[in-house]
């Protein structure tokens, strides 16, 4: 890929961050073809035995009618070609030379159909739902790979971290949040929340009086959370952490009443939990695997999950460092002067 259509991507990206649709993306990576790609005394076939081809003609490429050589679409600065479609991208009449901040998009048919016209500056095709979401003047729509509205939702902005896994998207329009099943175009929670987000197959809703809500991928509530002012999901456990004190299971059974602790945050497959100002460990189901009798506590190894801890007993600032690993037992005890020194001792050990 050229450096052109690849600082292009990025400007796309950029863009579609904003709206969070991220850029042009396919089930398998896509046939680029390039002006530059393309001889001047030969064409590009852009699919087996189509009835279209790709021209160059000086610093542009344009899909030619195979029979006769008609153009059926010109003047563009690169394709990306897919099983059933083609991405086209074309420079806008007022962008800067060597600029790609005003790229314009369309999308053809692999039978020569337009399925839009090259005139957005955002559409992204997403294999999870083989759809497209559109960015036009009244919003963002999802079309089908027809070019055929799928629904006739219309969208501010589409929220997707992972653009090729989620099926859940939060979506929003007119500050109110929902959520929407990409696979069936359908909302699973109705745009009513002051905020959403997805978190695996979980969603997690504020409504208007500031409380959050639990619910599964078909929209049904989490039982047995009660008022929450403060919802948090540990995906590695599986277990929502409710107002930082409370461990909830998904089929509403409490897991850690509230009140034995005073935060539980996670860490990994474990979770640091707090009681009158002394850290420990619980698991995945809430057994106490160190009880809080540390000043602090942290992984040891940063970004990965490893089941080593530092401990303290005068906090991490000039105070006595040690290691437990996640069923309690001690590594080293805390008598190191410092975190580096504790690390490496054990790690040399």
């Amino acid at each position: 890929m050229s450096t052109m259509l690849r600082s292009f991507r990025v400007a796309v990206l950029c863009l579609g961050l904003a709206l969070g649709l991220g850029g042009p993306a396919a089930a398998a990576e896509p046939v680029t073809v390039l002006p530059t790609m393309v001889a001047k005394s030969a064409d590009a076939e852009l699919w087996p035995s189509s009835p279209w081809i790709a021209r160059r003609s000086e610093l542009t490429v344009a899909i030619h009618r195979r029979a006769d050589g008609a153009v059926v679409v010109g003047d563009l600065a690169g394709i990306e070609v897919y099983p059933e479609f083609a991405m086209l991208y074309r420079r806008a009449a007022a962008a800067s030379e060597g600029g790609d901040d005003d790229m314009l998009i369309g999308a053809m048919a692999r039978d020569g159909r337009m399925l839009f016209p090259i005139e957005d500056q955002i559409i992204a095709y997403f294999e999870v739902c083989q759809c497209f979401l559109r960015a036009g003047k009244e919003g963002v729509r999802m079309f089908d790979l027809q070019g055929q509205p799928r629904t006739d939702l219309v969208f501010d902005d589409v929220r997707i971290r992972h653009r090729t896994t989620d099926r859940l998207w939060p979506v929003v329009r007119n500050d109110r949040y929902g959520v929407l099943d990409a696979r069936t175009a359908q909302l699973v929670l109705p745009m009513e929340y002051d905020r959403a987000r997805v978190q695996g197959d979980l969603i997690l809703a504020r409504d208007q009086e500031d409380q959050w809500h639990a619910f599964d991928a078909q929209g049904r509530p989490i039982a047995g959370l009660g008022t929450v002012d403060d919802l948090v999901y540990w995906a590695d456990a599986g277990l929502l952490i409710v107002d930082d004190q409370k461990l909830v299971a998904r089929d509403g059974k409490v897991v850690v009443p509230a009140g034995r602790y005073t935060d539980i945050k996670p860490a990994g497959k474990y979770a640091i939990v707090a009681r009158n100002r002394k850290y420990g460990l619980i698991d995945q189901r809430g057994k106490e695997l160190v009880a809080p009798k540390y000043s602090a506590i942290a992984p040891a190894d940063e970004g990965a999950d490893t089941g080593r801890f530092l401990v303290g007993l005068d906090g991490f600032q000039g105070g006595r460092y040690g290691m437990v690993d996640g069923t309690g037992r001690v590594l080293l005890p805390p008598i190191f002067e410092d975190v580096e020194h504790a690390t490496a001792d054990y790690e040399t050990d």
